[in-house]
């Protein structure tokens, strides 16, 4: 039922589009984004009328249905197949018509992109010599969340001074499952979620889970101070007085917003970069493996 009411609505507003085009030119900039919805949705009357227009040859219908393809795939292998397509659908391209830049503006809103398809997307644009489409991709790359996710499948060994002016390196705990805390004594939420970390490590540790805290404080001081007083907080922290402030490991894990929680495998890759909401889901799982 809500499908059947989406398709609706975006039957409706291209519709309105349509008929309103001669008297309010300026509307029928929004009706390949909306055209692109319907696809999505499976709005027959709308992918008959793409289909017919593309089969003539019209490049932004070709687009619609390519990137509409990327959004519908069922599995990771129909998925891939469609990124392969919709790369070969606007391949060579040194120019789009505004219609095709509007509908893959939406479909990059909506495709929900991991680092590797949009590098490719780039690496085509770039290649086509398409600096609108190359700049949207690369806008697109520089998400701080993206670029987190892009972590997530791959090796990550944290490496850097401790509090104490140690040197440390998360390598010594191969075979171990390591929660990452990238935190400061400045930020409340920090604060407030350091009770369930303390519950965490003292709920798994024995069981081979280990929790090292990157600090992003600005100055040592209040981060020793903090800590003197916090026995439950036990764990090594990351802050190098050479360098205070936002972590250079905060920088290269991209992370641009405290708190923030990883979670490592026993072989050192990332599992998660966004596992705060998961801890009680996600450690067991990895501990068992």
């Amino acid at each position: 039922a809500l499908l059947e009411k989406g398709q609706q609505v975006v039957r409706d507003l291209v519709a309105f589009l349509d008929r309103h085009a001669a008297t309010q030119p300026g509307l029928v900039g929004n009706r390949p984004e909306f055209v692109f919805f319907g696809v999505v949705l499976g709005e027959e009357s709308i992918i008959a009328a793409v289909k017919d227009l593309a089969a003539k040859g019209d490049e932004t219908a070709a687009i619609q249905l390519a990137f509409a393809e990327i959004v519908v795939a069922p599995d990771p292998t129909a998925r891939a197949a469609a990124v392969d397509a919709a790369v070969k659908t606007v391949e060579g391209k040194a120019e789009l018509a505004a219609k095709s830049r509007t509908t893959i503006s939406a479909a990059m809103r909506t495709c929900g992109f991991s680092m590797e398809e949009l590098t490719r997307f780039h690496g085509v644009a770039k290649a086509s010599r398409n600096r609108l489409l190359e700049e949207a991709f690369d806008r697109a790359m520089r998400d701080p969340k993206l670029r987190r996710s892009a972590l997530e499948g791959k090796p990550f060994t944290l490496r850097g001074r401790l509090v104490d002016g140690t040197e440390f390196s998360t390598e010594s705990w191969k075979g171990k499952v390591i929660l990452v805390d990238f935190w400061a004594t400045w930020c409340g939420p920090c604060i407030r979620s350091l009770p369930k970390v303390v519950e965490i490590r003292k709920k798994y540790r024995e069981q081979g889970l280990e929790v090292i805290g990157v600090s992003c404080d600005k100055s040592i001081e209040p981060l020793k101070a903090f800590l003197a007083q916090r026995s439950d907080i036990d764990w090594p922290n990351f802050f190098d007085p050479r360098n205070p402030g936002w972590h250079v490991l905060a920088e290269a894990a991209g992370v641009k917003a405290i708190p923030a929680m990883f979670l490592i495998d026993k072989n050192g890759v990332v599992r998660s970069t966004d596992a705060a909401d998961r801890l009680d889901e996600l450690i067991p799982r990895l501990l068992a493996e």
